[in-house]
């Protein structure tokens, strides 16, 4: 989906929300649905969220905080959004200045701003990022997607085991510059599927198991065949 189909959206619960057209955005659904968030690209490419509450006392789309740390983005950056246990929100970004990927954190039930999180890896310019939250008996881990200057999809843990930013198993190979990046999980299917588009066009996805970690590809045909 891309922003300006996010304009037409926000449009209908009577937002004021101006998206750059075809820009990429990220989203979160909280409170089993009775909060969405969505993060993209506004006026001046400045990084921006817009959040709709059907709460009685707050009801509608309002625009959030996250404009007020004036992060200028090009038109084919990338973001992903994740949010922890502890109502804690991250938006993974690529920072123009050091080609790092980075979080944007913000607690959801405290009223304090937005602030700028370590750097994490070096990515390849233009690369889609993905992110996950994954439970472990000890905590949380994070794990983010993305292309490194090789062209590889790598994998960046935050492990709860030694409370830092860790290197991940996961390695794709070289892949087409800027491939879309997914990685998904559920209560009810805890293991991590990470999907992308090949050279070929093909969606190719990996499963990583908590027992025996990522398996092999598996090829999802496209319609072609």
């Amino acid at each position: 989906m891309t922003a300006s189909t996010v304009e037409s959206v926000v449009a209908t619960g009577h937002a004021q929300l101006v998206a750059s057209p075809n820009h990429p955005f990220a989203g979160l659904s909280r409170k089993r649905g009775n909060e969405l968030r969505i993060y993209h690209l506004g006026p001046e490419n400045i990084l921006q969220d817009h959040v709709y509450s059907a709460s009685s006392q707050n009801s509608g789309w309002y625009q959030g905080t996250l404009h007020k740390l004036g992060i200028i983005l090009t038109s084919d950056s990338a973001f992903a959004a994740i949010e922890t246990l502890g109502n804690e929100i991250r938006v993974y970004y690529q920072d123009p200045e050091s080609g790092f990927i980075r979080a944007l954190i913000h607690h959801a039930t405290k009223n304090l701003p937005w602030f700028k999180g370590s750097f994490i890896a070096k990515a390849i310019k233009g690369s889609r990022i993905a992110a996950v939250l994954n439970l472990r008996f000890n905590g949380e881990a994070v794990h983010v997607y993305y292309q490194d200057t090789n062209l590889h999809i790598r994998e960046q843990i935050w492990s709860p085991d030694v409370g830092r930013w860790v290197s991940g198993s996961f390695d794709a190979g070289a892949q087409p510059h800027g491939t879309q990046i997914s990685a998904t999980t559920s209560d009810d299917d805890p293991d991590i599927h990470v999907s992308w588009k090949d050279a070929e066009g093909r969606i190719v996805t990996r499963k990583r198991s908590k027992n025996v970690g990522f398996g092999p590809r598996v090829e999802q045909l496209d319609g072609r065949d």
